[in-house]
């Protein structure tokens, strides 16, 4: 989940990538990702880096087996079981547990079968147990949105199931089923302090207008290589509202518009106060029980104040809790076996036709207008990209995994590097 990120952030250079479980001799993987990025018709459809297909390329480049074999010759057993009855084995790649039809990894399966013996596990009945979790992952959906234009306020239309803020069923949901929800008046009266404290005037008035933030026209701009400014909360908001409604301007007389900056901070939950808006964030945060288990584990929350056109490019991540307090934002979501990571603004991104070019290569995708004070929750692997359609589009989305949830508390640390190195 995390090379396409690197793959992102360098312009596609896989020459960059040190494997480790590969002991140096990574240069068959450096010249087969090359290879996928270069000859794939879908990387120029979506224009950007694909998920699954990266990860099918690193099982036949020898870095996954690489990987899986060092971790069971250090010892790692495949039987350990999280709260949710899953061992590793639901994470791992079908072709290193002999699932694919071709291209299986058989020094993968010939370790795992030497792993099994040694710790007197039933590996077949491990895998029939994980099968089903395992093919999530490439599971396409048989759907295309209809919707024609993202930026269209009056096409109402969500795609996502829809559920009652008394729901109880988003982990089986994300979890056993893998697709996204909506809960519309999801946020109660425990919301109250956001919809006052994080609105703009509220923040040009006090003193957390002066605090410091980063924009640019992607959210962590600097870390794919993309300008980014620092400004005080008040001139990053103004700034954005003025190139806002240029680029509304640009799109109404049919020219290319601009894409406008976005302020769009990532607070780390359990040391909000390191930042200067965490404490805004995390004190004015409500909740969104029963909709989560009170002890769900938040790795993070990302604040975000947008106007029209400003938005995210399609991206993926972690189980996300989206909560909308103010405004209008449109999805485009992707099913993770469709997923991929892009550092084009979403309106620049749909501005070249893609919408109608994913139709055209069976790349299915849907597509949901979230109105205030709803929440939109995302699987793990979900790519989404976003575009904010009304002045002042307030909220905050939460990061989440469930407790024992192995494999997203894995990736949370590798995040944690990457947005450290960041900050350096």
């Amino acid at each position: 989940v995390t090379v396409p990120r690197i793959l992102t952030s360098n312009g596609g250079d896989a020459s960059d990538l040190k494997l480790q479980a590969l002991d140096g001799n990574d240069d068959l993987c450096e010249k087969q990702l090359a290879t996928t990025l270069n000859d794939l018709q879908f990387t120029d459809i979506i224009g950007g880096i694909p998920l699954m297909q990266v990860a099918n390329t690193l099982v036949s480049c020898g870095f996954l087996s690489a990987l899986v074999i060092l971790l069971l010759d250090s010892g790692a057993r495949i039987d350990v079981i999280d709260h949710h009855g899953l061992s590793p084995l639901a994470h791992a790649h079908p072709c290193l547990v002999g699932e694919c039809e071709s291209n299986v990894d058989h020094k993968a399966v010939d370790a795992l079968r030497r792993a099994a013996r040694r710790d007197g596990v039933n590996l077949d009945k491990l895998l029939a147990a994980t099968a089903d979790r395992r093919n999530l992952w490439y599971k396409t959906l048989p759907f295309f949105s209809n919707v024609s234009r993202l930026d269209n306020v009056d096409d109402t239309l969500c795609d996502a199931i829809e559920l009652a803020p008394s729901t109880t069923e988003i982990a089986n949901l994300l979890l056993e089923h893998s697709v996204p929800a909506i809960v519309r008046d999801a946020l109660d009266n425990t919301w109250d302090k956001a919809r006052i404290e994080w609105m703009p005037v509220q923040l040009a008035a006090s003193a957390r207008g002066a605090d410091t933030v980063r924009v640019g026209t992607i959210p962590y701009a600097s870390a794919f290589a993309v300008d980014e400014r620092i400004a005080s909360v008040v001139d990053a908001v103004e700034v954005a509202r003025s190139q806002s409604r240029t680029a509304m301007t640009a799109l109404s007389n049919k020219s290319d518009p601009k894409a406008p900056t976005y302020l769009f901070e990532q607070i780390r939950w359990d040391s909000f106060r390191d930042h200067s808006l965490g404490s805004l964030v995390h004190d004015n945060t409500g909740s969104l029980h029963p909709m989560l288990p009170k002890d769900t584990i938040k790795h993070n929350a990302q604040f975000y104040i947008g106007h029209p056109l400003s938005g995210a490019p399609v991206h993926y991540h972690s189980h996300a809790a989206n909560a909308l307090i103010h405004g209008l934002k449109r999805w485009l979501l992707f099913p993770p076996a469709y997923s991929f990571y892009s550092k084009e603004p979403a309106i620049n991104w749909l501005q070249t036709g893609r919408l109608q070019a994913l139709r055209d290569a069976n790349i299915s995708f849907l597509t949901c207008l979230q109105p205030p004070d709803s929440v939109l929750f995302l699987p793990a692997g979900w790519g989404h990209a976003t575009l904010n359609l009304a002045e002042d589009t307030v909220g905050a989305a939460y990061e989440f995994h469930y407790p024992g949830e192995i494999v997203w508390s894995m990736e949370d640390r590798a995040t944690h590097l990457i947005s450290a190195n960041r900050r350096l």
